[in-house]
């Protein structure tokens, strides 16, 4: 019945059964099944703050980048450039861990018996995103965690799954 299957991976309890699910699902029907994991813009969800700390992400260095000297660059330049060095540091960090998070639905997946799996890490809105994906890779079925990483701000706007289930094209299952 489904060809193609995604799966919004964040690393929540609720994620990593929606793989589970989507895996069965994949296996009986002989169904790809995508795995994507999106790295938000804007504020880093409570949930994913606490992920960085207990991975020690939190600090990690894309390599030895220290600013130039304060005598020798105006001081408006050298701040851009800590905020910059500390924003990428930030983004490797949630990298790194979205890769994590993906090696362990990949290793749910084929233990529930999904044959073909392919993941992705993607930037930006999460709704947006897998929306894009799923319309981008002609997805059948999406499926999603009740409850995820997410902010208060999640609660009160609706969560990533409410409107995921929402705004889709395709059928959508939350799995709580």
């Amino acid at each position: 019945m489904f060809k193609r299957i995604l799966v919004a991976c964040d690393g929540s309890e609720a994620a990593c059964k929606a793989v589970r699910l989507a895996a069965g699902i994949a296996a009986k029907d002989n169904a790809g099944l995508h795995l994507l994991h999106v790295v938000p813009e804007g504020p880093i969800p409570r949930g994913l703050e606490r992920m960085l700390d207990s991975e020690h992400l939190a600090g990690a260095k894309g390599g030895d980048r220290a600013p130039p000297p304060a005598g020798q660059v105006p001081a408006e330049v050298l701040v851009w450039m800590r905020d910059q060095l500390r924003r990428d540091e930030l983004n490797t960090a949630l990298h790194q861990l979205g890769k994590r998070i993906l090696d362990e639905a990949e290793r749910i997946a084929l233990e529930a018996g999904a044959g073909s799996v392919s993941r992705e890490i993607a930037d930006g809105d999460p709704v947006e995103t897998i929306l894009e994906h799923a319309k981008t890779h002609q997805i059948d079925l999406i499926a999603v965690g009740s409850r995820g990483l997410g902010n208060l701000k999640g609660m009160l706007l609706g969560s990533v799954s409410s409107r995921v289930s929402q705004l889709c094209q395709c059928s959508c299952i939350t799995v709580k």
